[in-house]
């Protein structure tokens, strides 16, 4: 009868609209279960509308489910708690379209420890937070919760799953919608143990926040992934970041923009500005020449530095525009020796310095000044200016100096491969040729094609007739001398060996012989003392004679063999 009438009055209070609040609380016998609300609203009423429901048996919290109606400002939930257990009260909270409201929705399992689980969403517009939360039965694990938002919303966006039983500490799963600038994290933590948490951090296009690290509480291990705008592409140069028909050169963590042959990249006008090259070669000294072909290695990237940091501080206050390296080649060393002990090695490096196109600098004052800043510098060692006709091939003329090098004259033997191409190379040798006369067409190192003979081949006395390297020598024009070190090195040894053998054998001779000799003395001197005392012989013959001497008188006294007693062995019996 009063459940009734509370129902009455709650469908009077919704037919008047009036603001007031209707509760109905309804507990059911047996156990201790709080009593369970419900609470509802009405279109356009500001006030809170809730049901209260508690199951018997068990202590179960209550649970509450809140709801509310379009354009209304409070806060609606609905939370529901099963019997039975100790769980933590559940809550579901939902808000509509324009509402400004916090939205949640939690739902808890009977049984257990497990503390609460919420799920809380958000509608497209609003700005508050919206997560998600699930929490099994039984166990003590912390609380998961998962967190999403749409688009065009600022708050932070993050889903949490923990699994039940264990102490593992909660994982949390984060994302974030393109246009947000909150952080981004994606968490998993496994169920049962104590390893602490494994983050994995990721930020959509258009952030601007860092993701935060993760620090593992407790345990033994933690792994983390970081990724988003705080680390750049993998790739360099991709998408190219030089501007007009400048092309990106990537190193091993860096990049620079090379522009096409006379030209400079002007980096605050992002383009290719035409300028005045001054060839030449440096030498500089580096602590190691592995890997400087690379132009993606570390020693590429340090041995640029270095030449980019010389040159600039040397024009830091002229038109200078920019240093481009052509080739770099290490230096023949003095000797073995040197270069073991010392702790630097020499190498060559070509490079162009580019100026302004109206720039005053000539070639003259471009090597004075490298010179003068050479003696301050420590790895610098030389410079040597090149004549701007003999870098791109051309026949030297005083009037132009070749700065007009699409319209000068090739070298003999040179010529363009391409009329817009400033360089002049040789594309075929001066003379011919023939394989069957021991002959190849080589490249030297001014760019000049020359006729020269095949590896283990020489011209000997001016003859132009490739012949046959002579003994140990080989490789181009027989300059290599493996085979006759080999040689002689292999004879040395082989006559040391041969020495050692023939000392051996003396020596092992010499001990034989000197044992027999010695055992000859220890005989001899036994038998000139050997006596024959039974029979009256000695050993002492005549004219030296081994023969004893036969006593041939009668002796005065005949021994009497009976006369020592203790001489003579006497039977047992």
């Amino acid at each position: 009868m009063k459940g009734f009438l509370l129902l009455s009055l709650s469908l009077l209070l919704v037919t008047v609209g009036s603001s007031s609040q209707a509760s109905s609380t309804t507990s059911s016998s047996g156990g201790t279960s709080p009593p369970t609300t419900v609470q509802s609203q009405s279109p356009g009423s500001s006030s809170q509308a809730s049901t209260t429901t508690s199951s018997s048996g068990g202590a179960s919290p209550p649970t509450t489910v809140q709801s509310q109606s379009p354009g209304s400002s409070s806060q609606a939930s609905t939370t529901t708690s099963s019997s039975g257990g100790a769980s933590p009260p559940t809550t579901v909270q939902s808000q509509s379209p324009g509402s400004s409201s916090q939205a949640s929705t939690t739902t808890s399992s009977s049984g257990g420890a497990s503390p609460p689980t919420t799920v809380q969403s958000q509608s497209p517009g609003s700005s508050s937070q919206a997560s998600t939360t699930t929490s099994s039965s039984g166990g003590a694990s912390p609380p998961t919760t998962v967190q999403s938002q749409s688009p065009g919303s600022s708050s932070q966006a993050s889903t949490t799953t923990s699994s039940s039983g264990g102490a593992s500490p909660p994982t949390t799963v984060q994302s974030q919608s393109p246009g947000s600038s909150s952080q981004v994290s994606t968490t998993t933590s496994s169920s049962g143990g104590a390893s602490p948490p494994t983050t994995v951090q990721s930020q959509s296009p258009g952030s601007s926040s860092q993701p935060g690290p993760t620090q593992p509480s407790g345990g033994a291990s933690s792994s983390t992934v970081p990724s988003g705008g705080s680390t750049g592409p993998s790739d360099l140069c991709n998408p190219n970041p030089c501007k007009g028909t400048a092309s990106c050169v990537k190193l091993h963590s860096k990049h620079f923009c090379l522009c096409l042959e006379g030209y400079y990249y002007n980096s605050s006008l992002s383009s290719c500005v035409k300028g005045t090259t001054f060839p030449g070669d440096i030498s500089m000294s580096v602590s190691e020449t592995a890997n400087l072909e690379d132009e993606n290695s570390v020693g590429y990237q340090e041995l640029y530095n270095s030449v980019t940091d010389f040159f600039e501080t040397t024009f830091n206050k002229t038109d200078y525009g920019q240093t481009v390296i052509i080739k770099v080649s290490t230096a023949p060393s003095r000797s073995a020796r040197s270069a073991m002990r010392d702790a630097t090695k020499d190498v060559s490096v070509s490079v162009v310095n580019i100026f302004g196109a109206d720039t005053k600098e000539t070639e003259k004052s471009v090597s004075s000044a490298i010179e003068t800043a050479i003696k301050t510098s420590g790895n610098v060692k030389d410079y040597v200016s090149i004549n701007l006709c003999d870098h791109y091939g051309c026949v030297g003329n005083d009037s132009s100096k070749c700065q007009d090098i699409l319209q000068c004259t090739c070298k003999p033997g040179l010529d363009r491969l391409n009329p817009q191409v400033p360089f002049c190379v040789a594309v075929t040798c001066s003379q011919p040729c023939n394989a069957e006369e021991k002959e190849q067409c080589l490249k030297m190192d001014n760019g000049v094609m020359d006729c020269v003979c095949m590896p283990g081949y020489q011209r000997a006395n001016g003859n132009r007739k490739c012949e046959e390297c002579p003994f140990g020598y080989s490789g181009m024009n027989c300059k290599d001398q493996f085979q006759l070190i080999l040689t002689i090195v292999g004879t040395i040894a082989g006559a040391l060996i041969l020495i050692l053998l023939i000392a051996f054998i003396v020596s092992a001779r010499s001990k034989n012989k000197k044992k027999d000799g010695e055992e000859q003395r220890l005989i001899e001197d036994d038998f000139h003392n050997l006596r024959l005392r039974q029979t009256g012989f000695s050993n002492l013959g005549a004219d030296n004679s081994i023969f004893p001497k036969v006593r041939t008188g009668v002796p005065s006294q005949t021994p009497n063999p009976y006369a020592n007693q203790r001489s003579m062995p006497r039977p047992d019996y």
